[in-house]
Parts: C-alpha cells; structure tokens; sequence
C-alpha cells in the first residue's frame, strides 16, 4: 500500500476531478479534505498557507509537502506513480494530449464560468450579455470537439478525460441546450460516465453534497 496523499477541493470544480480521479486510477491511498467554495473557505488564513492563492486543489504529499495548481498536481503524480500512465509516453503525443486538457483548463472552464456564475446568482449578466458569453462558448466547444476527434488516446484515462467530466457537467448545468448543440461531447460525457474511476467519484458524499448545494443556489 502507498503513502497516503491528502486532496483539498471541492467537487463542483472540475480542476478537482483532475487529480483525484488520478489518484484513484494509480491507485493511491489518499484522503478527500472537504474546503467549502459556497462558504469562502478557499479564502480562509488556514487555507491560504497551503494554496496561497487561495485556490482549490490543493495536495498534500507523504512527504509533508504542499502542491497546488491542479495540472501541476497531475504532472506530479503522473511523474511520481508512472506505473498506471494518464500521459502517452511518446514526447509528441505527449505534448499533443496536454494541448487538449490545456484546452479545457484554459479556454472551455473560463469561457462557461460566467454561464455558471448567473444561474447560480453569483453574478448578474443580462440576457444580452449572457447571449454574447454564450456564443464566445460554443465557439470554444466546437474546436475542442474538433480537435478531440483528431485525438490518438493510448492510456485508459487521461487528463483531458479528468478536466471535461465535471466541466461538461457544470456547462449543461448552466446552459442544458448544449447537450444537444454538441451531441458528440454529450456521447463523450456519457462513455466517462461508465468508467469505473468517474462511477467511484460519484458515489462520494461529498460529490452529492456538493451539487446539491450548488443546485439549491439556481436563481432562475
């Protein structure tokens, strides 16, 4: 049995989904430490001295050591536990599968945050505004269903897999036309639902708790 990690997140987040199904699929021994979004207490002084950005996730290695930054905490693991690889061991292939989760992280999250934002009631955007952040993300979800057409996947999971699983969810979430907009990403999503990594993930408390507290926020 390996040492034991502790992860710091929160579920609604996909940048959480990222290391932890990681970890489950190495088959690492770890512990889920619950930091409450809807509460602020990714902003908390505790929190802040291990994520100092304030920032979820985070972990902590067998070691003492803190990491935060979620693709930094998957390059570590993948790094650290290569024996069950999430990465092609190819350089190109490598960097080519990196592309795509960066994809997710960097374009596909950020363009659907203020689509979440509103329907929980974090933020108010009128409907001609709403109509604009819309448009801007269906833009980004078509090239990422382009490219992820083009993908050559050659492990059982990978980073891309771990970012778009909760981040799918979230965006039908805010906007449930998309699932019919892109019926090829909804087939996507439900092919990683039946993985057993992502079917652990959901049977967490802590995963039902956690959209169910962001479902009791919907203002509209």
């Amino acid at each position: 049995m390996s040492a034991k990690y502790t992860l710091y997140g929160f579920h609604v987040s996909p940048f959480v989904w990222l290391p932890e199904a990681l970890l489950l699929c190495k088959g690492l021994e770890y512990d889920f430490q619950l930091v409450d979004m809807l509460q602020g207490e990714q902003k908390q002084p505790e929190y802040r001295e291990i994520s100092p950005f304030g920032l979820i996730p985070a972990l902590k290695t067998p070691e003492g050591k803190y990491l935060h930054e979620s693709l930094a905490i998957a390059l570590y693991l993948e790094a650290e536990h290569p024996e069950i690889a999430c990465l092609p061991s190819d350089n190109l292939a490598r960097a080519q599968s990196l592309a795509l989760a960066l994809i997710v992280q960097t374009g596909i999250i950020p363009a659907s945050s203020p689509l979440i934002f509103d329907k929980v009631g974090w933020a108010q955007i009128s409907s001609e505004e709403r109509a604009h952040k819309l448009a801007i993300l269906k833009d980004k979800l078509a090239i990422f269903q382009q490219e992820l057409a083009k993908r050559n996947k050659s492990t059982n999971l990978d980073f891309t897999d771990c970012l778009f699983f909760q981040a799918w969810f979230n965006i039908c979430f805010a906007e449930p036309s998309l699932n019919d907009a892109f019926p090829e990403l909804a087939s996507y999503y439900q092919s990683l639902a039946e993985h057993p990594v992502f079917i652990k993930i959901e049977h967490c408390e802590a995963v039902k708790a956690s959209r169910n507290a962001m479902r009791s926020l919907v203002t509209k």
